[in-house]
Parts: C-alpha cells; structure tokens; sequence
C-alpha cells in the first residue's frame, strides 16, 4: 500500500491518510491539534489507546514527541504491538466491519466516510 516502506507515520490532523495508515499496520502517530481537523474527544481517547497519539497544544509536546521518535524501531514497534487489541476494536467499530472479504476500494470509502465523522 501507500506507506509500505515506512518505518513509522507521523500525521497531524484527520484526514482520509489517517484511515489508511491505521490498516497499514505501521506503528502510528496522530498528533491532534485544534489548528488541524482535530478530533472528537471521545473518539481521540478510544484512538489514543490504539495507536500514538500526542497533542501539540501539550506544553510537553515537543520532548515527549522527540524522546518517543528517538527509541528504536524495535522499542516501538512493541510498545505498537502492546496496543493491537485497542486497534483492532477501533477498526472495526469505526472503519471496517468485514475485514476479510473487502476490497481496498471499499475500504477507503469506509476509512473516508470514518473521517467524515469528525
């Protein structure tokens, strides 16, 4: 897919990028900010269970986002693989009810119609 060769993804703000790098299985981190698509709180605490999330009106943003992208790959990618079973639930109440059996496009219309929440 789209993000095949990253090692890890950085976004900001919800966008349709979100939903695909959610089902790409690369470890993941949403930075909300109230400038950018921020997203519903109640949807960001469920989200921040599934994957990394940092706020950048944090005072601490900055250090906490920096000392995070400094651990190993390996670091992450368990602290990634700690948060699965959150994942897995937010994707299937949010984005994909039938995993197994649908096609890519289908699903980027789910993951869109998921942005569209917001």
């Amino acid at each position: 897919g789209m993000f095949k060769n990253h090692k890890i993804i950085v976004l900001a703000g919800c966008s349709t990028s979100l939903g695909n790098a959610l089902i790409s299985g690369i470890p993941l981190v949403y930075i909300n900010s109230s400038q950018i698509r921020p997203m519903q709180e109640e949807t960001l605490n469920e989200f921040s269970k599934a994957v990394f999330c940092f706020n950048s009106e944090d005072g601490k943003f900055n250090n906490d986002l920096s000392d995070f992208l400094n651990l190993s790959v390996d670091q992450i990618q368990k602290l990634w693989n700690k948060k699965s079973v959150h994942r897995n639930q937010f994707i299937d109440k949010y984005i994909d009810s039938s995993k197994s059996n649908d096609s890519f496009e289908n699903m980027v219309e789910k993951v869109s119609n998921f942005i569209n929440t917001f």
